[in-house]
């Protein structure tokens, strides 16, 4: 086939960017479109061999801009403007570096495994910037696959980055069908995605044929958006604790009280006559520093202190961190709202030691969906059902296949809902064995075939 004039080509380059960007836009955003996921990246990756460096940077920064632009709203929330432009800019910048590393590896790469360019870039990108990154996982892709219960499965074996791996692979594998079916190329690459995939979907679905039992105790998640001060917000929270099932595990979301005397014994009171273990996020200051707190009352009458590990920055710059994981009660794990941007945070909680993992959270309103669903993923990688009570966000029950067993959006009035809790897996996962075993194996494949490219 004869190759495109300079002037075509630079017109279907602005075309693939425009569409690939408002595709990642709906794709890769806060509400994420599943299938829209695997799309995203077609157009630019079928044009990626014919564009030069500079075009394929102008393409991909184009996409980008258009593509994280609908993160703006968020970013303004929790960032000054200048810093939300900043990031903005960068996560756009971030998509150059992205293709113009996929088309490296495409180089490299034999072409019967060309494939495979896409999706290691996607991983050993995604790795890099969750080990250097002060958000972590905050903009993970694997969110993007939340509501595809088989393909995220493969998280129980290689964490979040299998999921993005298995997307990438969906996307390479799009783009293998194009061009054997318009090009004409060998059937290789598409004999090759098609294999992973499918396994992939057959231990998904395999895996989802086990059931996860519902279990004593009886989980209840308490919330509400509104900001009354303690006093007024204690009476209501307590009304609604006093009407939770008795015997079970009772959490309440992220900061709602500072810690006192008071409260403290208003909770604990009611763990007593409940029968129950109550985790409520509290702010408190102990040896003049100051700590965001999941603090668990105990029916007999003790409580135990879990402190956020992973803080906001500029939002909690005076608070100080944790640095201890804490399992309370019958294997109640414990994290806190932004903590779950972190594998480390998380992966030090399997089963036995660990039944549930009980997270008090905070969210913004426009990311509820895509927090509550990284909080989903880590509960795949460990093994253990997700008990997550957010202010502003989703309170959310889910079994260690990530599978939703209870939802609801938090208002203004105190929102309550209770379920069975979701039987956590009889042992280790293999990536809570391994840990980033596949994240290193990803990476080291990459500086290999870069290396040999030199």
């Amino acid at each position: 086939m004869q190759p495109p004039s300079p002037t075509t080509l630079a017109v279907l380059a602005l075309l693939a960017a425009c569409v690939s960007g408002f595709a990642i836009r709906k794709a890769w955003g806060l509400r994420p479109v599943v299938w829209l996921g695997w799309c995203a990246p077609v157009p630019l990756l079928l044009l990626l061999p014919l564009l030069s460096p500079w075009a394929i940077a102008g393409s991909a920064l184009l996409a980008g801009l258009i593509g994280y632009s609908g993160y703006l709203g968020l970013f303004r929330l929790v960032l000054p403007a200048r810093a939300a432009t900043t990031t903005w800019l960068a996560l756009a910048g971030g998509l150059v570096l992205l293709f113009w590393l996929t088309r490296l590896l495409d180089t490299a790469l034999p072409s019967q495994l060309n494939v495979l360019a896409w999706p290691l870039a996607l991983v050993s990108l995604e790795a890099v910037i969750a080990r250097v990154s002060p958000h972590g996982d905050a903009l993970t892709l694997a969110t993007s696959q939340a509501s595809a219960l088989p393909l995220v499965q493969i998280a129980a074996l290689f964490g979040l980055r299998g999921v993005v791996f298995t997307l990438g692979i969906g996307s390479a594998w799009l783009v293998e069908i194009i061009r054997v079916l318009c090009l004409g190329d060998a059937l290789a690459g598409l004999a090759l995605s098609s294999a992973l995939l499918a396994g992939v979907v057959a231990y998904g679905l395999v895996r989802l044929r086990r059931p996860s039992p519902a279990q004593t105790p009886i989980v209840t998640l308490v919330s509400s958006d509104t900001r009354n001060d303690d006093d007024q917000a204690l009476d209501a929270y307590a009304a609604a604790i006093a009407g939770a099932p008795a015997q079970g595990v009772i959490v309440l979301p992220e900061k709602r009280f500072g810690s006192s005397e008071a409260i403290d014994q208003i909770l604990l009171d009611l763990a007593r006559s409940r029968q129950s273990t109550v985790i409520a996020g509290l702010e408190t200051a102990h040896d003049a520093r100051r700590f965001n707190i999941a603090r668990a009352y105990a029916p007999d009458g003790q409580s135990r202190d879990y402190a956020k590990r992973f803080l906001v920055p500029g939002l909690e710059d005076g608070l100080h961190p944790g640095s201890k994981p804490l399992i309370v009660g019958d294997g109640i794990a414990l994290a806190i709202c932004r903590d779950a941007f972190f594998a480390a945070s998380t992966r030090s909680y399997a089963p036995p030691a660990a039944r549930m993992l009980a997270v008090p959270a905070w969210d913004f309103d426009v990311d509820a969906w895509v927090r509550a669903r990284l909080a989903v993923l880590r509960g795949i990688e460990c093994g253990l059902p997700v008990l997550r009570s957010a202010r502003n966000g989703l309170l959310t029950v889910s079994d260690p296949y990530g599978r939703i067993v209870a939802e609801t959006a938090s208002t203004a009035a105190i929102t309550t809902i209770s379920a069975p809790l979701p039987t956590a897996l009889p042992a280790l996962t293999l990536y809570t064995r391994g840990g980033r075993h596949f994240d290193l194996l990803c990476l080291a494949l990459t500086l290999a075939l870069l290396a040999s490219s030199l």
